[in-house]
This record gives structure tokens, sequence and C-alpha cells, in this order.
């Protein structure tokens, strides 16, 4: 099996509360104190979708994990192969600078479903990877910015699809309106 990191963080802060990478056979170890907590893969090994506990893809849908006194819990991660990533650079509207800490979601183009996310780093960038299939970018912006999807729209049927067929597709910037 490949080697994955797995990091825990402190459920109401997301503090790191520890990390461990994967053994030849999978498993892993991360102590912590009592309190609730969430897991994932956040680190992108190539060629897997980042996960958290129980298939989850974003820290806001991740299911927290309760650690009680002595309590030893099991997080099973199932990581699909990914038919490639999805990545560009977020800009403000009028000076073009990168837009930091931003949301980026992507949604499936036939269910509507959210299949992915992240936030976009200090530069205004943001990667995503996903199995192959056709998607939607939603950018949920902050008090300064509308939210919007990629192609300047807040409709869904009309936002551009993207079409992931096992290759990164770079390039899939927006610059934000006010």
């Amino acid at each position: 099996l490949e080697v994955i990191k797995i990091k825990v963080f402190k459920s109401d802060t997301g503090v790191l509360a520890g990390a461990d990478f994967t053994d030849a056979t999978g498993n892993y170890s991360v102590r912590v104190t009592p309190g609730v907590y969430r897991v994932g893969t956040v680190s992108k090994p190539e060629g897997t979708v980042d996960r958290f506990f129980d298939d989850a893809l974003s820290w806001s849908s991740a299911v927290p994990i309760v650690i009680e006194g002595d309590d030893k819990k099991r997080a099973v991660f199932v990581l699909p192969r990914a038919g490639g990533c999805i990545s560009g650079m977020i800009r403000g509207a009028a000076d073009l600078t990168p837009a930091a800490g931003i949301e980026v979601n992507v949604f499936q183009s036939d269910t509507g479903a959210l299949v992915g996310s992240d936030r976009t780093d200090a530069n205004g960038n943001y990667t995503i990877c996903l199995p192959d299939g056709r998607y939607k970018i939603w950018v949920s912006a902050n008090t300064s910015y509308q939210p919007q999807f990629f192609s300047n729209t807040n409709n869904f049927d009309k936002a551009k699809e993207i079409v992931v067929r096992g290759e990164d597709i770079v390039g899939i910037d927006l610059r934000l309106i006010k």
C-alpha cells in the first residue's frame, strides 16, 4: 500500500492534534486526549482524492469522532484513484490581487452533489483532485465578493462544465465579482 499522511484535528478549533503516516499495511496510530476530533488524509499523494473519515470530502461534512477516557477508535478510509486534479487561482475583481482563504467547491454536473473542496492559499491557488467525471466549480466568496460559479454566473445550469478524464486541468481561474 501507498504511504499516506493522516492528520487529526480538534473538531471545534481545527487545530492539529496529531499526525502519522500509514505503514505498509495501511495502519496508523495517533494518540490524543479525550475530546472531539476530525480525521483525514489531507496531504495529496499522487493519484488519490483527499478524504475525511466516513468518506467525507470536506471539513464541513466530516464526521466528528468522540474520544472518551482511554478509548481507541478506528477511522477507515477508502481512497479511490483520481482521474485528475483541477487547479487554478482566485483573484480580486478590481486589482487582481490573489484572494486567500476563499472556499472553492466542486459539484457533480448531473446530480449537483458536492464532491470536493479546498481553500485558496496565500497566493490564491487551489487544487482539488477528483475521479473522472463532469463538474462545476463554485466559489464561496467572503463579504467583499459575491459567490459564483466558474464562468462568472450564480446559476448552476449556466455554469461552465469542467470535464476530468485522466489528466490534470490547470488554469481554472476566477476573478471575483464585487
